[in-house]
C-alpha cells in the first residue's frame, strides 16, 4: 500500500517511490539519500515528538515529520516484522 513515510511502521522496511515537495527541500533529500529507488528502515520516534529517526544507506537520519510526509513508500513485509 502506498503511504507516506511519516506513516510506515517502525522497523518495516520501505521502498521509496516518489518525493513531493519544492526542488529545495527535493535536493535536500536527495543529498540525504531519500530519492526514488531507495530503502529506508523506519527506526523510532524522537523523545517529545515531531522527529523521528530512519536508517538509509547505512545511516541514521532524523527526519521532521513535515519532510517525512512528503515522501511517499510501499513497505516491504517480506523484509521486515512478521504479522
Amino acid at each position: 500500500m502506498k503511504q507516506t513515510l511519516q506513516n510506515s511502521a517502525n522497523e518495516m522496511p520501505c521502498y521509496i517511490i516518489e518525493i513531493k515537495a519544492e526542488e529545495k527541500q527535493k535536493l535536500r533529500l536527495y543529498d540525504m539519500g531519500f530519492y526514488a529507488g531507495s530503502i529506508v528502515t523506519p527506526l523510532y520516534e524522537c523523545w517529545g515528538g515531531g522527529t523521528k529517526v530512519y536508517e538509509v544507506k547505512q545511516t541514521l537520519i532524523a527526519l521532521r515529520k513535515k519532510d517525512a510526509e512528503n515522501i511517499w513508500v510501499r513497505e516491504l513485509r517480506e523484509y521486515g516484522q512478521k504479522g
